[in-house]
């Protein structure tokens, strides 16, 4: 099994920590979050946890808001029953919902670096029988895929009167039966996993091209620790006061997942289908793409998806927005991805974001900052945990 991506471990580590050092009430109580990235020991002290308060706060004010919003979606009137996540690395979401309302299951696909995928099916099977059945793990290129269609279109508006057009373009190639974005991969999903119709080499997960894709978390330059498997118990400081949504366990302590996840164990795995509503979700990825492959990906949301489809996507601001040490931490951030060579190369203020969305064809634009996320969530806590500033949600309709 590869080495699991740092940036998807550093995300779930943040969860685990807020579970386990934050004051109650919890913003997200994620008692998988360890169970997915198996840390070595002392891992509470890394630089990256020690000193990043702020950024925590940040993760999991964006994770409640995100799920927030697809309950919202799930639950309510519009009740969508199905939620893609581009970027997903080690979201939890799929593992921990439950539905108050009797309402048919939430299919959720996560779409992601085969890596990090191999890693989660693997660490999922460690708990619980098999992959749930609602839950659709499909590897994709995503970055790459975005950028091979952007030099193909490049490669087709450049004038070449003297090149053959029986012949193909040198330099350009697109793998044989690999999905061209992410959209065909999606449709291409047959809801093999989580069944036990996987085959072993697969390990749970949908057959897909390689995959590159970054998610959910800032960069910082410093090496990862996951060299060991740990068992561990995590203490619960909640007495949360939060949806039963996000469900709670009053022991005080993190339990082992039941062999079959309640209310799940007749649901069939379907495959997606573009003809009815969906929640799609992109979170901590718009940072690394091209305003070209952005703009891609808007659009194919506004015009490939069923109409009343949701859109939630987050965009960061510039660092001359901010101030203080919210600038200061994003500079570091963005210092630390360069030296990773994966840059962060997109930013966008409020007003550019809704430009986007509105040439996008998108509908019933909201966007919504790191203000509204503190007034939702984080007024009146005790522990002084506060989200740095900067990060943005776009959250729309087809």
């Amino acid at each position: 099994m590869k080495k699991l991506d740092t940036t998807a471990e550093r995300t779930a580590l943040w969860r685990a920590l807020h579970l386990e050092i934050d004051h109650p009430p919890l913003i997200v109580k994620d008692l998988w979050a360890l169970k997915l990235t198996r840390p070595a020991p002392g891992w509470q002290q890394r630089p990256d946890m020690k000193f990043t308060k702020p950024i925590r706060a940040s993760i999991v004010g964006r994770a409640r808001f995100v799920e927030d919003q697809v309950i919202k979606a799930h639950e309510g009137e519009q009740a969508i029953n199905q939620y893609v996540i581009l970027g997903a690395g080690l979201d939890s979401f799929a593992l921990r919902y439950q539905p108050e309302k009797q309402t048919s299951l939430l299919q959720i696909y996560e779409i992601d670096q085969p890596g990090t995928l191999q890693w989660k099916a693997a660490c999922i099977k460690e708990q619980i029988r098999d992959i749930p059945a609602h839950l659709h793990l499909i590897p994709m290129d995503f970055e790459a895929a975005m950028r091979s269609a952007e030099a193909l279109k490049e490669n087709q508006n450049r004038k070449e009167p003297n090149r053959d057009p029986g012949k193909k373009t040198a330099g350009l190639s697109t793998p044989r039966k690999a999905p061209k974005n992410w959209l065909e991969a999606l449709t291409a999903s047959t809801g093999t996993s989580g069944t036990g119709t996987d085959s072993p080499d697969t390990n749970g997960i949908n057959n897909g091209p390689e995959a590159s894709i970054h998610s959910h978390s800032l960069h910082f330059p410093l090496k990862p620790h996951l060299k060991h498997t740990v068992k561990q118990k995590t203490q619960d400081r909640s007495g949360a006061a939060h949806s039963s949504a996000h469900p709670e366990d009053q022991s005080g302590m993190a339990q082992q997942p039941p062999a079959v996840l309640p209310s799940r164990q007749q649901s069939a795995a379907l495959p997606f289908d573009l003809q009815k509503p969906a929640i799609i979700s992109c979170t901590g990825v718009t940072l690394y793409l091209s305003l070209t492959a952005i703009k891609d990906m808007l659009h194919l949301i506004a015009n490939s998806f069923a109409a009343n489809s949701l859109a939630i996507i987050s965009f960061y601001e510039p660092a001359e927005a901010l101030e203080g040490q919210d600038r200061k931490l994003l500079e570091i951030s963005i210092a630390g991805a360069a030296a990773s060579g994966t840059p962060m190369v997109s930013f966008f203020k409020e007003s550019e974001v809704a430009a986007l969305a509105a040439e996008a064809g998108l509908k019933q634009a909201r966007i919504f900052n790191t203000q509204d996320l503190i007034n939702l969530y984080f007024n009146a806590r005790t522990d002084d945990l506060i989200p740095n500033k900067g990060e943005l949600f776009l959250v729309a309709s087809t």
